[in-house]
């Protein structure tokens, strides 16, 4: 009787979420993967750029929500650096 309250009660909740809200909430790093999958498919054809060694240039263009995280990231990691190791670093 609790578990069928409790799922009648989240698939209540489940009906007042909006979608594109949802996928908002999908994992950067997976969206990423699917959209390469997606372009990769789309460019299955002969590639000038990877015959010369370019590698593939036609990714898909990032959103801006990616763009944020992917900046967010940096800032992240570069704050992370200790100073002090940077100004020790010697450039050859």
């Amino acid at each position: 009787n609790i578990a069928s309250n409790f799922h009648r009660h989240t698939s209540s909740l489940d009906s007042y979420l909006d979608p594109a809200f949802m996928s908002l909430t999908k994992d950067p790093d997976q969206k990423r993967k699917e959209q390469w999958e997606k372009a990769a498919q789309a460019q299955a054809g002969w590639n000038c750029a990877k015959f010369f060694g370019f590698g593939d240039l036609g990714s898909p263009p990032l959103t801006p929500a990616e763009e944020y995280s992917l900046h967010a990231r940096y800032l992240a990691k570069a704050n992370s650096l200790n100073l002090s190791e940077i100004a020790e670093m010697k450039i050859v």
